[in-house]
Formats: C-alpha cells, sequence, structure tokens
C-alpha cells in the first residue's frame, strides 16, 4: 500500500497537484484576482490540477477564490473548453451557495465532498 506522502509526491510529481511554492514557470496560469497575490504565485494559480487552502476556519476563504474561478470560466468560454466541474474537498465550513448565485456560478457545476477526516478527503 502506497502511504500518503508518497502518493502526494508523485501527484505533484504528474502535474496533478500544485503547491505555491513550486518554481515551475512553464504551466499555463489564472489570475488570482489580485495583483499582489499574482506576483507570490508567478502569474496566478495553475490551470488545472488541485488547489489547496489551508487556513483559520472562517477567514473568507471562497471570497479569496471566486475571482480566480470567474477568471477560470471566463478562459473556458473563450477556449471553447467544457463547463468546468468546480469541486469543494473538505471545506472548512458551509460554502454559500447565494454568494455562488450573485457571482453568476450555476450550482450545477459546483460539487462539494464533506469530510470527517483529512485521510478520507484526500481519497
Amino acid at each position: 500500500m502506497m502511504g500518503t506522502n508518497n502518493l502526494l509526491e508523485q501527484l505533484k510529481d504528474q502535474g496533478k497537484l500544485w503547491s505555491a511554492n513550486q518554481t515551475t514557470t512553464n504551466e499555463q496560469r489564472i489570475d488570482s484576482g489580485y495583483k499582489r497575490l499574482n506576483q507570490y504565485l508567478m502569474g496566478g494559480f495553475p490551470y488545472q490540477g488541485v488547489i489547496e487552502i489551508q487556513s483559520l476556519m472562517g477567514i473568507g476563504e471562497l471570497r479569496l477564490l471566486l475571482p480566480y474561478i470567474e477568471n477560470l470560466i471566463a478562459f473556458d468560454r473563450i477556449a471553447c473548453h467544457a463547463d468546468r466541474q468546480i469541486v469543494f474537498i473538505a471545506p472548512p465550513a458551509h460554502v454559500n451557495a447565494v454568494t455562488l448565485i450573485q457571482q453568476k456560478l450555476g450550482l450545477e457545476r459546483i460539487l462539494v465532498i464533506a469530510s470527517q477526516c483529512d485521510k478520507d478527503a484526500l481519497w
């Protein structure tokens, strides 16, 4: 059985899991919506893959991601890609559906996966 750390490293090597401290600049980036954050992220969040945000509970994580999600959806429309599924895995609080609707993000493209422990969230 593969250990969790080994699996995470393998996913990172395959470009399926991204960390802000990775220094690769050849991957496509999407504007985070925040100029200063883009500087730290070398141009923005990656176009594809998993983005993990670790923070104290209730500091507005969704508000931080909304400009990125909007930019990502706009990019997909321009590139004629199919509608993207947006998945929140083990969010620290309930994802606010009203906020998503106000931002014109269709709830049909949002999937929330609740998990009681980090090990379950990995799968």
